[in-house]
This record gives C-alpha cells, structure tokens and sequence, in this order.
C-alpha cells in the first residue's frame, strides 16, 4: 500500500497525525501488507515490526502520477527478488534519483529544473519514468561496492 496523507486517512479512517512512525506500523499490522506512507520523510513498515525510513532530499517526486510510478518500481525490484519492504524503501530513492537525472538530462530538462529548484515545482511523472533507467544504473554500481 503506497498511501499519501489524505489517502492514509481513507484507507484507515484517520489521519497520520505527529507519529507517522507509528500509524504506519499499525497500518501494516491491521492490513497485514508493507505499508509505504508517503511524504517528506517515506515511512516503510512491514508487518514484521520492520519500519525504515527514506528522507525526501527534494519534493520533485510529489507529483500527479508519481504514485504509479513508484509502484512500478516496486514491482520491478520485487521481480528481483527483494523483499517487499526494501522494495518499497529502495523505489522511493529510485524515483527521487531519476527525478533529478530527468531534470539534467536535456537543456530543456536543465532549464525545468532550474525552476523547479526556485519555485519548488515537482517532476512530471513523465520526467521521472524517463530517469529510472539512468537512476537503476547508479543504484546498481552504488550496491556493487
């Protein structure tokens, strides 16, 4: 489950609130599924009592369509055999890595993203699926040392 705030709070019947640690640990014990909440820091909890936690370095993923996206690449890593819970950890640095790639990636990227850093703006979910392939190189060579 790969909930924002607002979709936390339909799925459970309340919000996150000040713990989202914890709310998500509950989550992932009532529905008996990781459960990735997103947000400035993505909290992940697995059922197990696992909960790791990935610190947005931009908000260039919080976009339409990112959500599917991440999902994606969750799908994928867990085709690779990860377990669920570092898929979904792992996904969330993926996709703020090929956010950033996408950005620099073309001159008119660079110019997007010179904008984005002023204004604050996010990547278009377009942007970010054209970085994954550049991002899962990165993370690949980063894991191989």
């Amino acid at each position: 489950l790969t909930p924002h705030d607002r979709e936390f709070e339909r799925l459970t019947g309340k919000s996150p609130g000040p713990d989202r640690v914890a709310a998500t640990r509950d989550a992932a014990n009532r529905f008996n599924a990781v459960v990735l909440l997103k947000g400035n820091t993505t909290i992940v909890a697995a059922p197990d009592g696992r909960v790791l936690a990935n610190p947005a370095r931009s908000s260039w993923p919080a976009t339409a369509g990112s959500g599917d996206v991440l999902t994606g690449v969750i799908g994928a890593l867990l085709a690779a055999g990860l377990d669920p819970a570092t898929a979904a950890v792992a996904a969330t640095h993926v996709q703020e890595l090929a956010a950033t790639l996408a950005a620099a990636a073309s001159p008119a990227g660079a110019c997007w993203m010179q904008n984005a850093v002023m204004s604050g703006a996010p990547a278009p979910a377009s942007a970010i699926q054209e970085g994954l392939t550049a991002a899962i190189r990165i993370v690949r060579a980063e894991a191989r040392r």
